[in-house]
């Protein structure tokens, strides 16, 4: 093989990898999870912790907990209502 065939082909091989190589050295960044919890029928006091943590040790995710601490069956959640507060929470 001579040298102009040799030094195509690497660079070919090169521009080919390029991409590839780029996209394994990038970070990718965290996804944002929003869990919103209150209500009856199920601890969520305790739940939402353990959601938290093992949603970020399974995935490149960060968890904000939104928690209504109210045992009722239809707990006012002001997130739900408010697009301030919604965006407040979500940045």
């Amino acid at each position: 093989m001579d040298t102009r065939t040799t030094l195509f082909l690497t660079a070919a091989l090169a521009l080919t990898l390029a991409p590839e190589r780029a996209a394994w050295a990038a970070t990718p960044q965290p996804l944002k999870v929003m869990l919103i919890a209150g209500g009856c029928c199920h601890d969520y006091a305790t739940q939402k912790d353990l959601l938290k943590k093992g949603i970020e040790a399974r995935a490149n995710a960060v968890v904000d907990i939104v928690f209504i601490d109210d045992d009722s069956t239809r707990p006012k959640l002001p997130i739900l209502g408010s697009p301030t507060m919604r965006r407040a929470m979500m940045s």
